[in-house]
């Protein structure tokens, strides 16, 4: 019980945070599994905890939301980002898809369509191949190279961390 009336004493603050979070230009989400319990089950079941990080470039704030859900149905992570247009950072979760692609609109419907985001990669997705190749060989080859290249790039992204988004462009025009 104490969970449920601290919750309703926060919900104001977790609303504003939720919002928050979905103003800003880009926004980083994973999943992660986790085991619930239920009254009635002798054992675990699996449900989901997604989050969701926003940062402001104004005035470089992070905000990070986190929602459960029982299963990793693409539905939910849908429903949170709701009208979201923006840049969306994830990985390849073909749940995200419909995020990325421009609803059809009814013959009955006027005006302009519904913005859609833009799909963001994931270096450490992309990486994670790039070394478990790299660890496999003997040799120095290809998958090494990558390693350090992508290795230098987040050397970058750690000094452009402080920086305006307009910084951080140009910096990445520059080095990467």
């Amino acid at each position: 019980d104490w969970l449920y009336w601290g919750y309703n004493v926060l919900k104001p603050l977790i609303d504003l945070v939720k919002t928050r979070v979905f103003a800003c230009s880009i926004v980083h989400t994973d999943d992660t599994p986790i085991k619930v319990q239920e009254p009635g089950l002798k054992k675990t079941r699996e449900g989901r905890l997604w989050v969701y990080v926003g940062r402001n470039d104004k005035d470089q704030i992070i905000y990070v939301y986190y929602e459960y859900s029982p299963s990793r149905k693409k539905q939910y992570p849908i429903d949170c980002f709701g009208n979201y247009s923006g840049y969306i950072q994830a990985d390849a979760y073909p749940g995200y898809d419909s995020l990325f692609i421009a609803p059809k609109m009814s013959p009955h419907e006027v005006g302009p369509p519904k913005k859609v985001s833009t799909e963001v990669g994931c270096w450490m997705h992309a990486r994670r191949y790039f070394f478990d190749v790299a660890n496999k060989n003997k040799k120095k080859g290809i998958a090494y190279e990558a390693v350090q290249i992508i290795k230098r790039l987040y050397q970058i992204e750690t000094e452009a961390r402080p920086m305006t988004a307009e910084e951080r462009y140009a910096l990445r025009q520059e080095k990467s």
